[in-house]
């Protein structure tokens, strides 16, 4: 009977689909999309508590004595690098020199990456509290000092480029 009502009435029946179909994504859409917020609140929230702040340069968005808005602000590293002297409070400081967004070639042998490269002071693993692996270590203060060119590899692209192999004293 079913099947028999739909063949009849074809435009009431695909119309009834489609309102379920519909409804049904956007009840997924609105349930990823509020997960999405909360997880990113969260992540706010936590770093707030946490007593981290974090200064990006960015875009003037009004007019200011005369100059117009849209001019890029930039931080110069030795401004940073003296905010601690200003500012009591501060506990560290890592400048994090590059843009996430721009990528750079990463190679090892015959293996080719393309990926973002940051640069950060030996404050960073403490700041962000990034996770180690077990034969791996964080830059140090002799790295600092004596120039040195250390690169600390994310878990997923040690992988990529190592697999197995240990890529602590390898070039990149």
């Amino acid at each position: 009977q079913i099947i028999v009502e739909m063949s009849q009435r074809k435009l009431r029946s695909f119309l009834a689909m489609f309102g379920i179909f519909w409804g049904t994504l956007a009840i997924i859409l609105l349930l990823a999309l509020s997960n999405g917020f909360y997880a990113s609140s969260k992540k706010n929230v936590e770093s707030i508590a946490s007593g981290l702040i974090s200064i990006r340069p960015g875009v003037t968005s009004e007019t200011y004595k005369g100059r117009p808005s849209g001019q890029r602000i930039s931080i110069p590293l030795h401004d940073v690098l003296q905010l601690n002297k200003s500012i009591a409070n501060i506990k560290w400081i890592s400048p994090v020199l590059g843009d996430s967004n721009l990528n750079h070639f990463i190679n090892f042998k015959s293996i080719k990456t393309n990926k973002s490269v940051l640069g950060v002071s030996e404050y960073a693993n403490k700041i962000y509290q990034l996770k180690l692996s077990k034969y791996s270590r964080f830059l140090d203060k002799n790295d600092i000092k004596q120039n040195l060119r250390v690169v600390v590899l994310g878990a997923q692209l040690k992988i990529d480029v190592f697999g197995t192999h240990t890529a602590l004293g390898k070039k990149v």
